[in-house]
């Protein structure tokens, strides 16, 4: 299901405490609705953020990865898809230079490229919504 970002003009919403790299990319992504957060109501952790929905408190967004692994469990939340919004996340991995480990580090980037990166493009190119 998708909404309107006009739909959610009322609603308040609600995200991580400052620090949170999720705070960070919420209002990049959202700068409208992220200036409709309640300043006094910020969550330490997801699974607070989805008791507050949960508790109709209001909404918040939740990465995929969180939702899949059973966030939602036992909740009687419903997820949406703001229409013609896209996230993105960007991943990088750092090392020192001249460290004995870069064969590591150079075998653990191609798996990421290959298990976590280009399987996300590959579902977005499919489903662009």
């Amino acid at each position: 299901m998708t909404v309107q970002r006009e739909e959610l003009a009322d609603e308040t919403l609600l995200l991580l405490e400052d620090g949170h790299c999720l705070r960070d990319h919420i209002r990049a992504a959202a700068p409208g609705l992220a200036d409709q957060q309640d300043e006094e109501i910020r969550a330490s952790s997801l699974t607070t953020l989805v008791h507050m929905v949960d508790n109709q408190l209001g909404i918040t967004f939740l990465p995929r990865i969180a939702v899949e692994a059973g966030i939602l469990s036992g909740t009687d939340i419903k997820l949406s898809e703001i229409d013609g919004a896209v996230a993105r996340r960007s991943l990088g991995l750092a090392w020192r230079k001249g460290s004995s480990r870069e064969g590591d580090f150079r075998l653990l980037a191609g798996f990421l490229r290959q298990f976590a990166i280009e399987p996300v493009r590959e579902r977005a190119a499919q489903d662009p919504a």
